[in-house]
């Protein structure tokens, strides 16, 4: 005979036991979809049936655990779960409450880590096949004062990568302590929270913790219990680790003045779980270290004062915090000191510059590019000098000759190889051979030069009737 579906069946499901579907991960209702107008024959379909429900629920608390059992139903189920909820009213429904464990065709199942005292409610489910659920079987109980004592005396000393910790056990019931540790100033409050450090059997009343990172606070709760076990309320510590002195530093270059040098560096990578409090730079004779002399933390680079003029020296660089200093840096490269005082032996002015020809053979000039004496670079062992309108130049001892202008870098003329005097103008140069002749280079306009022509060259040219 046919059925019609009610207008009020459309889109829902409608419970057709008292029992409940489970598909996959999502629970409803055991019934039959409705489409409107559809008419199905009755009888058509067998009503489904839920499985038998568990009977004879037995729930026996401790301090911290509620032991469940049951009896199975002779047949017809597939499994049982077992789901909790906080208080008096037990889980409703398979989807109701924390499930706690799917326990196939055990008759039994303990919930552990729960708290003194407190009331727990729980229901048993079994399900078929076919994805449906009996009835819940429930309990309602409460866990029972905690009757172990907790630990006194608990004290916790830090290196850099351990932590030991020291107790005093309260005596019988107790068979040993749990130790748990949480990173960070809050402890963990329940046996069963933060990390496992150990479980210290009775008379045992210490435990080292290692490998922990340095300078890292770290929070300890130490649990005893029974054999049951029951556990007493935890006894906390927090604590940090020390630091560890830092990492090398990574050395630059070494650059001698008068009686000093600048020495660079590349900070530490690994500073020892603290800050840097300053560099400690130590000038080195051969292998003899000399005083260390310190620089800020924000250091990179540093000049180290007082060293001997001629004698050479390296030097290495090592970081300190409030651990400790650190190794020091690899050697840096040998650097002499030299005495920029000398005396001059000549001068020689230009347009904008002045220079001086010093005792060493070395050549300083000062004016434009310049406000003090600075060093020309390529020039040793000069006799003479000479300054012209925007340049200047020094006769070596072996009769070649250099120039410059305001960068103070010298290059050597071509073909001057037996030079005996310079002299400059305004811009051209000429100077002396020792055979008697003459060069001249530069600017040409009005015939400086000497070569019967109007045109400059930057190479030295023959002054014509000079022999």
């Amino acid at each position: 005979m046919a059925v019609a579906i009610a207008p009020g069946d459309v889109g829902m499901r409608r419970p057709i036991t008292t029992g409940w579907k489970r598909t996959g991960r999502a629970w409803r209702r055991g019934g039959l979809a409705a489409v409107v107008g559809l008419l199905v024959l009755s009888g058509c379909f067998g009503t489904p049936t839920p499985p038998p429900p568990v009977t004879g629920l037995q729930a026996t608390p401790s301090a911290s655990t509620v032991a469940l059992s049951w009896t199975n139903p002779p047949d017809s189920f597939f499994g049982v779960v077992v789901r909790r909820a906080t208080g008096a009213v037990p889980p409703s429904g398979p989807t109701a409450g924390l499930r706690l464990a799917d326990v196939a065709a055990a008759t039994s199942f303990t919930d552990r880590g729960l708290a003194s005292g407190a009331r727990y409610s729980y229901a048993v489910f079994t399900y078929g096949a076919d994805g449906y659920w009996s009835p819940g079987a429930t309990a309602t109980v409460t866990t029972t004062t905690v009757t172990v004592a907790p630990v006194t005396g608990l004290q916790a000393t830090a290196t850099a990568s351990s932590v030991s910790l020291t107790w005093v056990n309260p005596g019988a019931p107790v068979t040993g302590a749990t130790v748990r540790r949480a990173l960070g100033s809050t402890p963990p409050s329940l046996p069963t929270q933060g990390t496992l450090v150990g479980d210290v059997a009775a008379p045992g009343t210490t435990v080292v913790d290692p490998g922990l990172d340095p300078a890292t606070t770290y929070s300890y709760a130490v649990f005893a219990h029974d054999a049951t076990p029951d556990y007493a309320v935890g006894v906390t510590r927090t604590i940090a680790t020390s630091a560890v002195p830092p990492g090398a530093p990574a050395i630059g270059t070494a650059t001698a003045l008068d009686s000093e040098a600048i020495v660079t560096w590349t900070p530490a990578t690994a500073t020892g779980g603290a800050a840097v409090k300053w560099y400690e730079v130590t000038p080195h004779v051969g292998a003899v270290a000399q005083a260390p002399v310190l620089f800020s933390a924000t250091s990179t680079s540093g000049t180290v004062t007082g060293l001997t003029n001629g004698t050479s020296y390296t030097f290495t660089v090592a970081a300190t915090n409030v651990a400790g200093t650190g190794p020091s840096s690899g050697a840096s490269n040998v650097v002499t000191p030299t005495s920029l005082d000398r005396d001059a032996v000549a001068i020689a002015t230009g347009y904008q510059h002045s220079c001086a020809l010093l005792d060493d053979g070395t050549v300083r000039c000062w004016g434009e590019a310049e406000r003090a004496p600075t060093t020309v670079a390529g020039v040793t062992d000069a006799t003479a000098i000479a300054g012209g309108k925007g340049s200047a130049c020094a006769l070596l001892a072996d009769g070649t000759v250099r120039c410059w202008d305001q960068n103070l870098s010298s290059t050597a003329v071509s073909g001057l190889t037996s030079a005996t005097a310079i002299t400059a103008g305004d811009s051209h140069t000429c100077a002396v051979l020792a055979d008697g002749t003459a060069r001249c280079w530069g600017y040409n306009g009005v015939g400086q030069l000497g070569n019967g022509t109007n045109s400059s060259s930057s190479a030295p040219v023959p002054v014509s009737g000079l022999t």
